[in-house]
């Protein structure tokens, strides 16, 4: 028996609701087995009729890789999960639930407790696979099977009281409990059958007891203890994390049914995420603190009573607790990976009793200071990256009296810089503006500014000599960050002192023009003076050890590196990767010491300069012209373009093919990365014969730019240089062009022709992508050298994409009735894009069967790409019977609404679509002639319109019609979408309420529909209402809502919703608004900590819904809204597949 999904009508889906809360069966409706539904916030499969029994079955069909078969954060505020005996199916019947279906809770995060109903007969496979929090859970007496892999990896599972009275007839699976720790799961059995147990398959766990208080939760002061084994209690997750604030002190025991349990262990996750945790008291009993008990809490102090039994700290315990302040307990033996990687803990002291510190425990720390009281560094055992690597050259590491050679020549420790017994060391304080930490006797870092937003302006001079408390330092460190972002800093006098530049320690000093490293200096860190966007020069010492990955990376107008790193030392220099990645080293020069350009020119970090040079006079600049110029070889130069302050070029620009400086002439071999980048006015540009190369995004996103020829002489098109020529049409390529590099001409979308005059396809190297986005199937590429070297273009790698000819006429484009064709063959166009800057096509397009120009007439058989991208007014389009290829992208087209196709669609139809149509499926009107609409439905693409119809057929779908200053398109069915306002009106601001049904014509529509960016660019809307009819909410619906404070929803449950997956919310999320019975399902739905609320109490429940006197809202009451359809229950009958 065939079942409606969903009930379309608010009215009839509130009765039904309001049906099943009151136990009165649906009209018609009787139950066959492998039907579903809903009951409270779990969903049902029935199994049987006779008796009448369910299974648990997930919400979804398809499994999510991060929340099984459920919505995203659908359990939270449900950790203690009840499932019921008994549920009531939509036939008013009542069913036992004797089965968790397979897969039904896998992945379900938030679950922490399980109660099974004493009617379960069945736990399915991989049921609670990935519970990563369930730590409790009940075995029925009834309890028959557990299925493979039921309990499987990483749960975190304590407490099983098991009811079952004969554990040898229970059927457990292969896997069952695969990763479970067995050593620290307790069973609990039913009294006198504890040996039975330890007997049966339940002998690989360690503990098994009949205590009947195992597995109990006692409750104190917010805090959950579970009652474990053998007299303890562990601390195990609160139902709600956030509702743990301020200080929190856990007993030494509890008292409990007459016995005292002590609290031994702190549980995996028990405090996780408890963001209002402000610090806590642990008792001296503690043993262990478990993995991720502490992960992301808003804890800051940890205090340890004494003495004090603890002797781990599990993996990720304090991880990213970033105001963490502790001291570590003696008798600590484990501390395990990650422990407290991220908590940004400045001061750890170690106790003499650690034996082991995990991989990556103090990573991303910024410890400044570690006292160790281990007597012996060698005995203990370290994973790689236990203490933050880059962190350890502003480090302390202070040693017992006497043990600095020791723990200097140990491998766990000798890495350290640092390592000292004077009490000193560690110690910071302030001089001006600038914190200095003492590192070691007599030396100093500067650490950080003391007030972060006084940056330093002009010119930086940095002391050698400091003096504090009656003591002289010398500078010899600069920490992360320290002067990153001063915009403007013009330049900095080093000391001579200073040995290491740390982590973008002048990252983004966009004013900074030159940089002069004292000949002391041994480290650069990792991007430390990236993002420099006005530095010119650099200057490297000789003494430089690394020079971290990065450094220099993203400093565009870099035009000369000096170093003096000789050749015979550059091998032992420790280079990271990319260190001048995006600042365009090859049009920079780079002067090394006399004899070591072979050395240079063979290294991977270095080999990618343009120039490299053991000549003083390469790497002036000049300006000739008012443009600028760059010397990089004894009679040649680069063009950097425009001088600062010159106004960029625009209309046509002439590139000379020399230029003189102090009466020396140069020839122009290059045009450098950027030099004319998104120079909009720029239409025409003529390139010199004397040009080798166009650098990187030279001319990138000149979007006037028509036609480029480039020249004969020039060998290669660098990354990006024509990328986004957007207005560019024709393009000629030289017979030299050697290499086009990658995305070189990407995104020219309206390129329509190429000439390629270079003899050999094969002969020229092209990087990934050279036309990406370039409509291939459109464009001509025309081969002036006849027949034979058309074939070649015709079989090679990307060349053959194109429409490749020898034909001098194809390729030539003309304009008829507003609409630009290009000619593609014989008596043959193709519909293509309107020129940059001309009015693109709006309201209704009929695309012609044929068209004349110049006395010939043309039959129109294709539509190219981007023709109609971003026709923000077009609304219908007709596509003509001769067509044969459809490329085109209706991109940004969001008032489109119906599209009239005469192509007749065949098995011997030679009509191919390419790419995206880019619609709204579920609301564009597809219109076919009357004996094609199955063959539409069954072709690629096109089956994707949900309304396909014959062309007279219903005429009134697609029409639009404003209602109360919303605009609706009607879909059939007596049923409307929400679409965007009318082109060129105003759009939707203000408080917008959009009703549950809307008259027209005498007919009353239900309002079912978001459309596609429906609310696109409306910055004025405050306040957008939904009503409970609402089915799905389209693609970026709300892009550009930079004003939308508060999103007001009356649909009953969102997950019932089609929801696209990218809505274009403003990124400060705006306040939700729902009904207060479904407040729980849309905390669970909504972004993780955003604001849900019910509607305001001021009217009732749905008060919202009035009008508020608004001239922009979209309904003057809500009276169309139910009052059933508040939804406790959200009904979504499926048929049984």
């Amino acid at each position: 028996m065939g079942r409606d999904k969903h009930i379309g009508f608010s009215w009839l889906r509130g009765l039904l609701v309001m049906l099943v809360l009151l136990g009165v069966g649906l009209p018609g409706w009787a139950a066959e087995i492998g039907d579903k539904f809903q009951a409270g916030i779990l969903f049902y499969e029935v199994t049987s009729l006779s008796p009448r029994e369910v299974k648990t079955v997930g919400q979804h069909s398809k499994l999510d890789d991060n929340d099984g078969y459920w919505a995203p954060n659908y359990f939270k505020g449900h950790a203690h999960l009840v499932i019921p005996a008994e549920v009531q199916g939509p036939d008013g019947q009542s069913y036992s639930v004797t089965e968790i279906g397979d897969d039904t809770f896998r992945l379900g995060r938030h679950i922490q407790r399980v109660e099974l109903p004493q009617t379960l007969r069945t736990i399915g496979a991989r049921a609670f696979q990935q519970c990563f929090h369930l730590f409790s859970i009940n075995f029925p007496a009834s309890l028959e099977r557990i299925g493979e892999l039921a309990f499987a990896y990483w749960l975190s599972l304590r407490v099983i009281v098991s009811e079952v009275a004969n554990p040898a007839a229970l059927q457990v699976g292969n896997d069952a409990f695969k990763g479970l720790d067995q050593d620290a799961c307790v069973i609990r059995t039913p009294p006198g059958k504890r040996d039975e147990y330890v007997a049966a398959v339940w002998n690989v766990f360690s503990k098994v007891t009949e205590s009947p208080q195992v597995g109990d939760l006692i409750v104190r002061d917010g805090v959950n203890y579970l009652a474990y084994f053998d007299s303890e209690m562990l601390v195990v997750p609160a139902d709600d994390p956030l509702s743990i604030e301020g200080d929190v002190q856990v007993p030494e025991y509890i008292e409990y049914e007459g016995k005292n349990y002590y609290i031994r262990s702190i549980a995996k996750y028990a405090f996780m995420k408890a963001r209002n945790l402000k610090s806590i008291k642990l008792p001296g009993a503690l043993v262990n603190i478990g993995e991720e008990a502490f992960y992301y809490s808003g804890l800051r102090q940890v205090e340890f009573s004494t003495p004090s039994s603890l002797r781990s700290i599990g993996r990720s315990a304090f991880m990213s607790c970033t105001e963490l302040s502790l001291v570590l307990p003696d008798g600590l033996e484990t501390i395990e990976s990650r422990a407290f990687y991220n908590s940004r803990i400045e001061h750890i002291e170690l106790p003499p009793s650690l034996a082991s510190i995990g991989e990556e425990a103090f990573d991303e720390t910024y410890l400044r200071l570690i006292v160790s009281r281990i007597e012996d560094p060698a005995s203990i055992t370290m994973g790689d990256r236990a203490f933050h690597v880059e962190n350890i050259p502003f480090c302390v590491l202070r040693v017992p009296d006497g043990k600095v050679s020791s723990y200097s020549s140990a491998d766990q420790w000798k890495d350290f810089m640092n390592i000292t017994s004077d009490e000193d060391a560690g110690r910071e304080f302030t001089k001006g503006n600038m914190v200095y930490r003492v590192t070691m006797p007599g030396e100093i870092a500067l650490m950080r500014l003391a007030d972060e937003d006084a940056k330093p302006s002009g010119t930086l001079e940095l002391p050698r000599n400091i003096e504090d408390d009656g003591k002289t330092y010398v500078l010899a460190k600069i920490f992360s960050d320290v002067f990153a972002s001063s915009k403007e800093l013009l330049s900095i006098s080093f000391p001579s002192s200073l040995r290491y530049i740390e982590t973008r320690a002048f990252s983004k000093c966009s004013a900074l023009r030159q940089v002069k490293l004292p000949s002391s200096l041994e480290y650069i860190g990792w991007m430390a003076f990236s993002y420099c966007s006005n530095l010119r020069k650099v200057e490297l010492n000789g003494s430089l050890r690394t020079i971290g990955g990065r450094a220099f990376s993203d400093c565009p107008k870099l035009g000369l590196v000096v170093s003096s790193i000789g050749g015979g030392s550059l091998g032992s220099v420790k280079q990271g990767r990319g260190i001048f990645e995006d600042s365009k080293p090859e049009d920079c020069v780079l002067r090394v010491p006399t004899g070591s350009e072979a050395q240079y020119q063979a290294t991977e970090q270095w080999k990618d300069f343009g120039v490299i040079t053991e000549d003083s006079q390469l790497g002036g600049e000049f300006v000739a012209d008012d443009m600028l110029y760059r010397i990089i070889a004894t009679n040649e130069v680069i063009l950097l373009g425009v001088p600062e302050g010159k106004e960029q070029p625009s209309g046509q620009l002439t590139i000379p093919a020399s230029v003189s400086h102090s009466g020396a002439p140069y020839n122009v071999v290059a045009i450098a990365g950027g030099a004319f980048r998104a120079c909009k006015g720029l239409q025409q540009v003529a390139l010199p014969e004397s040009l080798r190369r166009v650098g990187r995004e030279a001319f990138e996103a000149c979007s006037a730019l028509q036609r480029v020829e480039l020249p004969e002489g020039l060998l290669q098109v660098d990354k990006k240089a024509f990328h986004e020529c957007t207005g560019l049409l024709e393009l000629r390529l030289p017979a030299s062009l050697a290499r086009i590099h990658r995305l070189a001409f990407a995104d020219c979308t309206r390129l329509g022709l190429i000439v390629a005059n270079m003899p050999d396809p094969a002969a020229v190297e092209l990087d990934d992508y050279p036309f990406a986005a370039v409509d291939r199937g459109s464009c001509v590429l025309q081969i002036p050298g006849g027949t034979a070297q058309v074939n070649l273009y015709k079989v090679a790698d990307v060349w053959k994409e194109f429409i490749v000819t020898d034909d001098a006429q194809l390729g030539r484009e003309f304009y008829s009735e507003g609409l630009k064709y290009r000619v593609i063959g014989d008596n043959t166009v193709y519909l293509v894009p309107v020129d940059e800057g001309e009015t693109k096509p709006s309201g209704s397009v009929v695309i012609p069967e044929k068209v004349d120009n110049s006395g010939t007439t043309y039959t129109v058989i294709g539509v190219a790409r981007y023709t109609f991208t971003g026709c923000e007014g077009l609304e219908r389009v007709e596509l003509p019977s001769a067509l044969d290829l459809m490329g085109a992208s209706f991109d940004m087209c969001h008032r489109l609404n119906t599209i009239t196709s005469q192509v007749y669609l065949s098995p011997s139809s030679t009509f191919k679509m390419y790419g995206w149509l880019d619609v709204d499926f579920s609301s564009c009107i597809l219109r076919v002639p009357a004996g094609l609409v199955d063959s539409y439905k069954a072709a690629d693409v096109w089956k994707k319109f949900k309304h396909i119809l014959p062309i007279d057929a219903s005429p009134e779908v697609g029409e639009e019609f404003t209602a109360a200053g919303v605009r609706y398109r009607i879909l059939g069915d007596a049923r409307v979408a929400v679409v965007p306002h009318e082109f060129g009106g105003a759009a939707y601001a203000g408080n917008l309420v959009i009703p549950a049904s809307v008259e027209h014509g005498g007919t009353e529509y239900a309002v079912v529909n978001v459309v596609d960016r429906a609310f696109l660019g409306c910055e004025g809307l405050e306040r957008l209402e939904l009503p409970a009819t609402i089915e799905r909410v389209g693609y970026h619906a709300f892009e550009g809502c930079s004003g939308l404070s508060v999103l007001a929803l009356r649909m009953p449950d969102p997950t019932s919703v089609s929801w696209s997956r990218t809505l274009g919310m403003p990124d400060d999320k705006p306040k939700l608004q729902v009904p207060a019975a479904s407040l729980e399902k849309y905390k669970n739905w909504w972004f993780e900590n955003g604001v849900v609320e019910p509607f305001p109490a001021d009217g009732g429940e749905d008060s919202g819904g009035e009008g508020n006197g608004n001239e922009n809202n979209g309904s003057a009451g809500n009276a169309d809204t139910p009052v059933a359809a508040t939804g406790a229950i959200s009904l979504s009958l499926q048929p049984n597949p």
